[in-house]
């Protein structure tokens, strides 16, 4: 993150991104497998069935499911690159035999997750809520010329910086992450989250030996979903099934 904020600041030069080429043909897919290379089984036909309220996944139910579970995050819990039946979210349902409603969101940030949850969990009242915690700093604006807008501090947006010391950031996101907590603990509902970061990075590594890429050849692969998924049910108490996301 500090690397991050420096870049945000103007301090230091952000490093070019890393190239990559569009999934629209194998053949500019398989420029990309050198160094990350996906599951033979995940080249598959791959798209995005988007319900109504612009959500992955099903149509968002109209009456409470108590046998289901909300995930929260940004485009690695939407699932960017993945097959939906190996995104972290569908495996943790998986585990638990019970529905899993995705409300991740591309560039989502923790305030999006607090805003689709506050909107969600009353309806749904699930057994429980699951949070990946977007990388970097991430925030939400709403502005008279712009409306509702999502920030990083290395985009190019239109709306200005909005901390201007890590330290606001810091406050930023323990309140908001206190106001997830507590809307759970409204509803008698069990909250449970990890950090994608380093560290989840290198564990990840450490367990698979490497990190393997999503489709889009730019968000984490098979191997990262399954951690994830592995150290939500842990801090949940259950066990990973491996024969059931086999």
């Amino acid at each position: 993150m500090k690397d991050e904020w420096l870049y945000a600041r103007g301090v230091e030069e952000k490093p070019a991104e890393h190239s990559f080429y569009s999934t629209d043909s194998e053949e500019l897919y398989q420029k990309n497998l050198k160094q990350n290379t996906p599951n033979m089984n995940d080249w598959v036909n791959l798209s995005y069935k988007i319900n109504k309220h612009g959500f992955r996944g099903e149509e968002m139910p109209t009456e409470k499911k108590p046998r289901s579970i909300i995930t929260l995050g940004c485009s690695i819990t939407f699932g960017v690159g993945m097959p939906v039946d190996q995104i972290w979210s569908t495996l943790v349902g998986n585990t638990l035999c019970q529905r899993a409603y995705n409300l991740g969101v591309p560039s989502g940030s923790l305030d999006l997750c607090f805003r689709v949850l506050l909107a969600w969990l009353p309806k749904i009242r699930p057994s429980h809520v699951f949070l990946l915690e977007p990388p970097g700093v991430r925030y939400e604006t709403i502005t008279r010329s712009f409306g509702m807008n999502s920030s990083t501090v290395d985009g190019t947006n239109p709306v200005g910086i909005r901390f201007e010391h890590e330290d606001e950031w810091t406050l930023h996101r323990e309140k908001t992450m206190r106001g997830i907590k507590s809307l759970c603990d409204q509803f008698d509902t069990p909250f449970y989250h990890v950090s994608y970061d380093e560290q989840l990075t290198t564990e990840t590594a450490e367990m698979f030996g490497r990190v393997d890429a999503a489709r889009d050849m730019m968000h984490p692969g098979r191997n990262t979903h399954t951690y994830i998924a592995m150290n939500l049910l842990e801090l949940a108490g259950y066990k990973w099934d491996n024969e059931i996301n086999e």
